[in-house]
């Protein structure tokens, strides 16, 4: 039975489509009837090395543009990119994605990354069509479309036959295999964008048919999920924000296993998600929720969040989740002396096992400080502390002193800037010092896993606004101490540019240098910059480095030519 999504889809972008040309009529006079504005802009890429592989193609084209057509009050934003880089493809990657606007509806037509909530559809690129309908504080939103595509078994190249295959290692592919994925996710609320509650429902499946190996069908099972969330926000005195997202999340690892009786024993999320997807011994229901408050005042600020996310956590249509955790954090910020020195303090607390099933249970404290000082726009500092306190505890074994975690992660920051800023001239000065370090509790890994390391940085730059010239320079120190030794590094960097005709051409150099105990390395960058106006824009930039290891060296060479062409006025903001 055809998924009835496919034709509300259809319905509301028709009725759409009819009332924006009826309130056009209605305007005609009134605003400006068509505008379009928009860039195009194409890279040419030039590369080539010697002493080591090519690392990409000696050369590579990208062509991108953006176009925004409007008509009356309907607004049309379209974009695309066209390129033989940044893929694992043989043709070129193309993508094109629009979401008109008329009023308060809004429509989302091919490639989109739609978020109804943090843990239902949140972000997953997805080739359909959908809308957003806001009239006054009612809130509703529609997304159905392709959330991947079927790839089909790629044996290496020297590959044996599949039953060979199979035989030496589960799932030998060069490309592993996976089902077309077809999904839809509805979101209805009330309110604005600080006062708000929504409700939301995401389901989503493979398509078994889109796999015809028996073979691989065998080992890849076709899924099905659906996740029911709902994602609230409420402002209390113009100064309290509460929010709360949460969200439970049934997912069926094989949709055509026989068996009926669900995995888990909650019968009462089992009727709750019957209707939406087949529930058998491979369903398993998952749980994610984060709430918190952020309090404005204007000598501070605080922060406090609490988040919980099951072990194994997962949504179709979110790419990751970071799960097993259970989270609470606490951010105060100060602002004394008005605003003279701002106070930025934090804690953090962590846990993993939380259904008790691994080996360990495994905590995390952060504490942070930092402290900006500004006495005047002149100079200021920055001092800041930060922690990660690591331990663990028992689960499943009992752990001894040699196979238990404990370790700390301590670091400073210290910073200071001094400017000299006039009408001619700019000097700015800055030095840096971080240092950081690994402490080791267990008497078995100490040994190899302590560490310390000690960062030194300072720049100095130099501006004459008449003339549009500007240099720089800096010099960076490293010191790394540990179970291999103690290694030391330091650079160099000089550069400068240059404005001509106000800026219309730009010239600009650099060199840096660095040397270390494993090896030298020194890159040369010059570039060149043309903006005849406010329309047209290219650029010229040339690379060189040089990589000198004991024994051996190699150089690359990369340059690239950049155009940029904006046309048009938008007819909207």
């Amino acid at each position: 039975m055809p998924d009835p999504s496919r034709y509300i889809a259809i319905l509301v972008i028709l009725l759409c489509v009819i009332q924006a040309r009826a309130q056009n009529l209605e305007n005609i006079g009134k605003t400006k009837p068509f505008s379009i504005s928009g860039g195009v802009s194409s890279r040419l890429v030039f590369y080539d090395a010697s002493g080591v592989p090519q690392r990409r193609d000696p050369f590579g084209y990208v062509l991108s543009g953006n176009v925004n057509v409007g008509i009356y009050e309907l607004y049309l934003p379209f974009s695309f990119t066209y390129s033989n880089q940044g893929t694992s493809y043989s043709q070129p990657f193309n993508q094109f994605g629009v979401s008109p606007t008329y009023k308060w509806v809004t429509l989302h037509l091919g490639y989109q990354n739609i978020t109804h909530s943090s843990f239902t559809l949140a972000g997953h690129q997805m080739l359909g069509a959908g809308f957003d309908l806001n009239p006054g504080k009612l809130r509703v939103g529609f997304m159905y479309g392709r959330l991947r595509r079927a790839t089909r078994f790629i044996p290496p190249s020297d590959s044996l036959s599949l039953d060979t295959l199979l035989q030496i290692h589960p799932l030998p592919v060069a490309e592993d295999p996976v089902y077309k994925r077809t999904g839809w996710s509805a979101k209805i609320g009330y309110g604005d964008h600080s006062n708000f509650i929504d409700l939301i429902l995401f389901k989503a499946a493979d398509d078994p048919s889109s796999i015809a190996d028996d073979s691989i069908k065998q080992i890849v099972r076709p899924a099905e999920n659906a996740v029911i969330g709902i994602n609230a926000r409420k402002m209390l005195f113009k100064k309290l924000s509460i929010y709360f997202e949460g969200a439970i999340s049934a997912y069926t690892r094989d949709k055509e296993f026989q068996d009926e009786s669900s995995a888990s024993d909650s019968v009462n999320l089992s009727k709750l998600f019957k209707p939406f997807i087949p529930i058998n011994g491979t369903t398993y229901y998952y749980r994610a929720l984060k709430t918190g408050l952020n309090y404005t005042h204007t000598r501070f600020s605080v922060q406090a969040e609490y988040q919980r996310i099951d072990p194994d956590y997962k949504s179709m249509g979110a790419y990751f989740f970071n799960n097993d955790i259970e989270s609470i954090s606490l951010t105060p910020v100060f602002y004394l002396m008005q605003n003279k020195i701002i106070a930025t303090t934090g804690l953090i607390h962590q846990r993993d096992n939380l259904n008790n099933k691994k080996y360990a249970t495994t905590r995390r404290t952060m504490p942070r400080l930092n402290l900006s000082i500004n006495p005047s726009y002149r100079y200021g500092f920055d001092i800041g502390y930060q922690d990660m306190l690591t331990s663990q505890t028992s689960g499943l074994i009992e752990l001894t002193d040699s196979t238990r975690m404990k370790t700390s992660n301590p670091g400073i920051t210290l910073g200071g800037r001094y400017n000299i800023i006039d009408t001619l001239r700019t000097h700015t000065f800055m030095l840096m010092f971080n240092q950081f370090e690994l402490k080791d509790k267990n008497p078995t890994t100490q040994l190899y896993s302590e560490y310390s390391a000690a960062i030194i940085n300072f720049s100095y730059s130099f501006y004459l606004v008449k003339k549009a010239l500007g240099l720089n320079a800096s010099f960076t120190s490293n010191k790394l101490d540990s179970y291999n030794g103690v290694n030391e590094s330091f650079g160099f960097a000089l550069g400068g540019s240059k404005g001509f005709e106000g800026s219309k051409y730009t010239v600009n150099g650099s060199w840096s240098a660095n040397f270390s105990d494993f090896g030298d390395s020194q890159s040369i960058n010059a570039g060149l910059g043309f903006t005849p106006g406010g329309r047209f824009s290219a650029n010229l930039n040339l690379t060189y480095l040089t990589v000198t290891y004991p024994g051996s060296q190699f150089n690359e060479f990369t340059g690239f030519v950049e155009g940029r062409y904006n046309f048009g006025k938008k007819g909207k903001p």
